[in-house]
């Protein structure tokens, strides 16, 4: 399963916000080229192809056909065996029951086997299901050939233009905090039994980025307001294919809000502004700032609660409409990625 963004530049390029900043506010920078962007697509690419290949080394099929990945993919428990978000391997409270294993049985029904062996990663200490790790992993697992290829669209177009222009260490911070915040909000509110992965949070959160970047040059930039549009309906679209099955809506609305409130902290202002705007730039940082904590507080703390995720019984309907099969038992029904 996972979040996947589907491409933004053809709506909203951001080149065009840059290329419209006087150029008394830009800087020339040592880095010439979106090094980061480049690095953690290559890292990507190469985890996905050893994906395939661990497939293929427990199935003889690098795609999975039974049941089948829509996405053109591994299957669901090679997913969870990488390195998925996959609530029952972090916590206790969820199931213990046995899920599919990872080897074929050649189509003559699903062989099930422990938690802790399709889990992986030397199963848990002290018995128990711990694996914290999750929540940074499946930045950079992808659940299928269709799935990476939008995500890599957008992440190198958006991330790419960002980065030679904020450079690759504010945008490494944003990438990362708003994929780990996208996954534990998911983690918190989307459906416990369905794994998931990608960097689509990340890419939400590069989306928020682009945001205040916007509002932050609204005065240099030609039609501001249909920019804006351009953008909102760029969200608009990408929440609604997370009502979708293996789409994590959840992990969009994290990594968004996360990216939002980074980039408040650490995108400057364009240069020359009166002290007013200053103060209330600093305003601004220092409200972000209480917020980034909070929300990861709370969300360190709720995805050990269970009465967080009873109190919104609506919300896995926001995650996963149930007029698809694997949203209404994605356990029992075995058709998960």
């Amino acid at each position: 399963m996972n979040p996947y963004v589907t491409p933004a530049a053809p709506i909203y390029d951001p080149q065009t916000l840059v290329s419209q900043v006087p150029s008394n506010n830009k800087k020339k920078n040592w880095w010439k080229y979106p090094y980061f962007t480049f690095l953690i697509t290559l890292i990507q690419v190469g985890v996905f192809a050893y994906q395939l290949y661990s497939n293929y080394y427990y199935t003889s099929n690098p795609i999975a056909t039974h049941p089948i990945n829509f996405m053109i993919g591994p299957s669901r428990s090679n997913l969870i065996h990488q390195g998925a978000r996959f609530v029952p391997c972090m916590r206790q409270g969820f199931t213990d029951s046995p899920v599919e294993c990872l080897q074929n049985n050649n189509g003559l029904g699903q062989p099930l086997c422990p938690l802790p062996e399709v889990c992986g990663f030397e199963n848990f200490s002290n018995g128990q299901p711990n694996q914290w790790f999750r929540f940074i992993t499946p930045i950079f697992l992808h659940a299928g050939v269709l799935h990476i290829l939008f995500n890599l669209f957008s992440q190198l177009t958006l991330g790419g233009h960002l980065e030679k222009y904020w450079g690759p260490f504010r945008i490494f911070f944003i990438y990362f905090a708003s994929g780990i915040g996208g996954f534990l909000f998911g983690g918190v509110y989307a459906m416990p039994d369905l794994p998931s992965v990608g960097a689509s949070g990340a890419i939400f959160g590069l989306v928020g980025c682009e945001l205040v970047d916007l509002i932050q040059n609204w005065k240099y930039i030609g039609s501001p307001g249909c920019q804006l549009f351009k953008l909102v309906i760029t969200i608009a679209i990408n929440f609604a294919l997370g009502l979708l099955p293996f789409i994590d809506n959840f992990s969009h609305i994290g990594g968004f809000i996360v990216g939002v409130l980074c980039s408040i902290l650490i995108i400057p202002l364009p240069s020359r502004m009166p002290k007013k705007v200053i103060l209330i730039k600093w305003t601004f940082m220092a409200v972000a700032f209480g917020i980034l904590v909070y929300l990861f507080y709370f969300g360190s703390t709720a995805f050990y609660d269970d009465k967080m995720r009873e109190s919104c019984t609506w919300c896995k309907y926001l995650n996963c409409l149930p007029v698809f099969p694997i949203c209404k038992n994605p356990i029992s029904t075995g058709n998960g990625l």
